[in-house]
């Protein structure tokens, strides 16, 4: 099932900066986290910084870079989060990591896909 998110429902104001929109994200640990995210930065087109709480209370800062390389863009997404409990940061540091990891490379996956169709 694909994620919902209102982000889609508000359109571009969403990506404006002090823009809201919320996602239910997938799971790390067999549960679904609806997220609250806020713009915090928009510098148009190169940078965007996200910040996200979840209901859980797991919190995210996600930035997107992109810039000029060779005959192209290089697009980086940069994911810094902190688990909710201690026990949920201790499973983070032995296997919920390397999830993490894979999720947020399916994400920039994604929205290159995304971006490159709208070109």
């Amino acid at each position: 099932m694909a994620p919902r998110h209102r982000g889609r429902e508000r359109g571009c104001e969403a990506l404006r900066r002090g823009g809201r929109y919320n996602r239910r994200e997938d799971p790390l640990y067999g549960r679904h986290d609806l997220f609250t995210w806020v713009v915090r930065e928009r510098t148009f087109p190169e940078r965007w910084v996200f910040d996200g709480t979840g209901t859980s209370g797991a919190r995210a800062k996600i930035t997107y870079t992109l810039s000029a390389q060779n005959q192209g863009t290089l697009f980086e997404r940069e994911l810094v989060y902190t688990m909710a409990t201690p026990f949920i940061q201790v499973l983070d540091k032995l296997f919920l990591g390397r999830r993490m990891t894979a999720v947020s490379e399916k994400a920039l996956a994604r929205l290159k896909q995304t971006l490159e169709a709208l070109a």
